[in-house]
């Protein structure tokens, strides 16, 4: 386990520029708060440089990084620009603790990297990843973890695994440590259901979210069409009853997965 939350390009959220409060808090939950270089040459807006130097100046900002895409676009040398404005208006002890802290990021030993738990669902869910998943929450209360985090790209898979999965997430909330999905590329069907295990779910504008459920008519013609061609003749009554009885299984199932989902 071991997750650093960060904050990136904080100057573009205006509440939290207009609220240093709200930046404090989070700070204080182990959240590094960093800020793009971009924002402290001599092309950047004066107001908006200023009220980011005077962030730094309170020891609000933890990292200053670069977003280069191209030596056009955001080039290298807004770095070496940017470093020189920061340590000339907010002085060289704040410039070097903010560099100090780009070297604790990659350091094991930082203690804020284990607070929050990190578990990946990646790729389809099928029995490998459910012992995988089960195994890693089954260990997580004695990690010290404070949170957890659950990652999901994934279609889908087995409706067992997603359920038991589903039921070791529900049981983490239940034990009082904080679940949070967070969906990247994909979570359909499976994946959906085990990020409706979770308290929070966050997703990408462009994440595809959703595709859970069925319908019980159209499984039932298919179960009607198998039945047909395997014995050759029309569905006797005996057959039918059976039919009725899976039908009402299925949705009596398929209310039950709902209310899960809206009741929490």
């Amino acid at each position: 386990y071991g997750l650093i939350p960060v904050l990136p390009h904080v100057e573009r959220y205006a509440f939290l520029i207009d609220h240093p409060d709200v930046i404090a808090q989070l700070k204080d939950i182990g959240v590094v708060i960093q800020t793009n270089v971009s924002k402290y040459t001599k092309d950047a807006p004066f107001f908006k440089k200023m009220r980011m130097l005077k962030l730094i100046k309170r020891g609000l900002i933890d990292l200053v990084g670069t977003d280069t895409h191209s030596m056009d676009h955001n080039p290298p040398t807004e770095y070496r620009e940017a470093l020189q404005t920061i340590a000339q208006k907010c002085g060289s002890r704040e410039l070097k603790r903010m560099m100090g802290t780009a070297e604790k990021i990659f350091n094991e030993s930082w203690a804020p990297r284990a607070k929050i738990a990190l578990l990946n669902i990646d790729g389809t869910i099928d029995s490998r990843m459910e012992r995988s998943v089960l195994e890693s929450i089954r260990k997580l209360p004695s990690t010290g973890a404070e949170a957890l985090i659950v990652r999901i790209s994934s279609p889908g898979g087995s409706a067992i695994a997603s359920d038991k999965i589903w039921h070791a997430l529900r049981n983490v909330s239940e034990q009082g440590i904080p679940v949070v999905a967070s969906i990247g590329s994909m979570g359909a069907s499976g994946a959906y259901y085990i990020a409706c295990g979770a308290d929070t779910i966050l997703a990408e504008n462009h994440s595809i979210v959703g595709s859970i459920g069925y319908k019980v008519e159209e499984v039932a013609q298919n179960i009607r069409t198998q039945i047909k061609s395997t014995i050759g003749a029309a569905v006797k009554s005996v057959v039918q009853k059976a039919f009725d009885s899976v039908k009402t299984s299925i949705t009596n199932f398929a209310k039950d997965m709902f209310s899960r989902l809206i009741n929490g």
